[in-house]
């Protein structure tokens, strides 16, 4: 951190099975404090050419999904982007019955899921939460 920006830098593909082709998982959230935007970068490499990548974020209100665009929030609003648009975003509600997660979360969440086929080894994607207060 240098007062501007908050940066967390990470490997994380040991965190999948082997199945997942996965040579190099690299994420990196970036926290621009000015503009109250955080920026999620993963860099992907894989063992082969074709590869179904699929991400998934969790959050307690119910968001809504425009132009590959999510509102986490209403107020203040917060946003979720995806960098590539060919990315399908899907929305589901997933009713809590785990008593540890109910410490922490209220039932249901909502689980957003984005699936992308990716036709090379390598590729980069970003995620942005944008809140506009």
């Amino acid at each position: 951190s240098n007062g501007k920006v908050s940066t967390l830098a990470m490997n994380i593909e040991g965190c999948f099975p082997k199945e997942s082709h996965l040579l190099s998982y690299q994420r990196t959230a970036e926290y621009q404090h000015q503009n109250s935007l955080v920026i999620i970068t993963d860099n992907l490499e894989f063992d082969q050419i074709e590869n179904t990548l699929e991400i998934n974020f969790f959050t307690q209100g119910k968001p809504s999904v425009s132009n590959n665009q999510i509102t986490l929030l209403s107020s203040p609003e917060l946003k979720f982007k995806v960098s590539d648009a060919n990315m399908k975003l899907e929305i589901t509600e997933i009713p809590l019955t785990d008593g540890s997660l109910l410490r922490s979360w209220h039932s249901p969440v909502w689980k957003i899921s984005g699936k992308l086929k990716v036709a090379k080894k390598q590729i980069t994607i970003q995620y942005e939460f944008l809140q506009n207060t």
